[in-house]
């Protein structure tokens, strides 16, 4: 049965067949076996007054970019895996800027070092088409948070149960006089368990704020903002299924007497 198909399990009947799973303690762990193929399809919208939208509808997203990926579990060591990523397709729709980038990503393989908890410990990038300056910022990901991963909890929880996290990076952009600083805090929840024979589906959201301050040329910018999320994983074959992030942030530019909000909107989901 699909993942997508899974989904649309009703969780009253899942529990009505499973009637002690809501009260289940699990240990939330991603840890795909050696050599698992796992075939994923990744869309980003952005809506953002610094870009043109199309047709001159102000509800579409300015840019909208999809990405077709596959994560090869190369090695295991311990709780880590080593994760080869190689980006096959890629095409965006709105800014000509994202259009151009789009065309350079198929090709690109990125090689992560992530634990099981979702702690990303290093990326390198083995080949790519991107320009330098994006190719840099992938191998300047230190052991924390990357974006559109989940970090699960030291112990074991049941339905319900919360943990959080509190990171700091910094990364240097194109163009930047002053490092990109984002301090950001997460708050998970447990929210259910679905049980369908030997598939388990753990979906956890969570809540965040971010805030970040950066130079570029002359000019200051700050910006705060709030995340919301949703995670599904298979728990039965150690992967994400699926994952849904909306960020909105508001970008200050004290120099420029300017404030410009932005939105966006980034989904994975595991396809066959």
């Amino acid at each position: 049965m699909s993942p997508r198909l899974l989904f649309d399990v009703p969780l009253a009947v899942v529990l009505a067949a499973n009637p002690s799973l809501s009260q289940e303690t699990v240990l939330l762990r991603i840890s795909p076996p050696l050599g698992q193929v796992s075939r994923y399809r990744a869309e980003e919208q952005m809506w953002s007054p610094m870009l043109t939208a199309p047709a001159g509808d102000s509800s579409a997203p300015n840019t909208s970019t999809i990405r077709g990926l596959t994560e090869t579990v190369d090695s295991v060591e311990g709780e880590v895996r080593v994760i080869r990523v190689t980006y096959d397709s890629a095409r965006s729709t709105g800014s000509p800027l994202a259009q151009q980038m789009a065309e350079k990503w198929p090709g690109t393989v990125i090689r992560t070092r992530r634990n099981t908890r979702g702690r990303v410990l290093s990326q390198e990038v083995v080949s790519s088409n991107l320009p330098t300056g994006v190719q840099r910022q992938f191998s300047q990901v230190r052991a924390g948070r990357q974006d559109g991963e989940v970090f699960l909890p030291d112990s074991a929880v049941t339905v319900g149960g919360s943990w959080s996290r509190a990171d700091s990076e910094s990364t240097t952009i194109p163009m930047s006089t002053a490092p990109l600083t984002v301090v950001t805090q997460v708050t998970y929840r447990l929210d259910r368990l679905e049980r369908h024979g030997a598939v388990v589906l753990a979906t956890i959201s969570a809540s965040g704020t971010h805030k970040g301050t950066a130079g570029v040329s002359d000019m200051s910018i700050s910006m705060s903002g709030t995340s919301a999320e949703e995670f599904v994983l298979d728990l039965s074959a150690g992967r994400v299924v699926r994952s849904q992030i909306e960020t909105k942030t508001l970008m200050d530019m004290p120099q420029m007497n300017m404030s410009m909000p932005m939105r966006m909107i980034a989904t994975k989901e595991l396809v066959p």
